[in-house]
């Protein structure tokens, strides 16, 4: 865990919002013309088989900082979302506990936008199928290749995020890379990947690698442009990298 310290910093900072607080958070609003929903459900399971997951809505305005209704509110299959302020910036966004709503493979979600005018604009989505059993060799030769396997039920592509730790010639601290792969037939359930790449660049460790499989849903097109409400399943594993 400590070799990816790196990336665990980039995503919570990126998955915590960029912004402030917007101006238009003191106003009553009631033209969603104004407002771009950003919503966000996410299910994880990491190297080490622990699950996590957020369902996150992020209002912002054109200069993409964040709102917080005055005199709306968001709510999902029926149940409000918190006001809830980013520990990095501060801005406000809606969020909601796993034990109020959990995020589950193949089901229904509906976001329900209501604005201080009382009028509601909706997003739904239907979750994509979960992956399981993902399996790489705990210990693999950067001279072989190297067979990765799964299970799961969909034909909705996913991809392989492939990050390794390596140390150049001469070099004491170890530095980080990533590859990306695209999957277009997940169903075959295996995935082969070519011992070049535990070769270039040199002196590759460690490597971890997570499947992630994401579905983009309906939003209410009054909203601006860019508006967006997706679902993102992943599930992550490690192996050593050796002669």
């Amino acid at each position: 865990m400590r070799r990816f310290i790196g990336y665990i910093i980039i995503t919570v900072i990126g998955l915590s919002g960029c912004t402030g607080d917007s101006p238009l958070s003191d106003v009553v609003l009631s033209d969603p013309s104004l407002i771009k929903p950003v919503i966000t459900l996410e299910k994880s399971i990491n190297a080490h088989g622990i699950a996590n997951q957020k369902i996150e809505v992020w209002l912002y305005d054109e200069n993409e900082d964040s709102i917080q209704l005055k005199d709306g509110g968001v709510t999902v299959n029926g149940i409000p979302m918190e006001r809830r302020q980013s520990f990095v910036t501060h801005a406000p966004y809606y969020g909601i506990d796993q034990n109020r709503l959990p995020v589950q493979p193949d089901e229904d979600y509906t976001f329900v936008i209501t604005l201080g005018d009382g009028e509601n604009y909706r997003a739904t989505l239907h979750t994509p199928e979960a992956l399981y059993a993902f399996n790489v060799p705990a210990i693999h030769s950067r001279t072989l290749d190297m067979t990765l396997t799964w299970l799961q039920a969909d034909t909705y592509p996913i991809y392989l995020n492939y990050q390794y730790t390596y140390r150049r010639e001469g070099e004491d601290a170890d530095r980080l890379g990533e590859r990306d792969f695209y999957i277009s037939h997940p169903e075959e359930g295996v995935y082969t990947l070519q011992a070049s790449a535990f070769q270039s660049p040199d002196h590759i460790s460690h490597a971890h690698f997570v499947l992630s499989r994401r579905k983009e849903g309906y939003i209410d097109s009054r909203f601006r442009p860019g508006r967006e409400i997706s679902a993102t399943f992943s599930i992550a594993a490690e192996s050593d990298i050796v002669d």
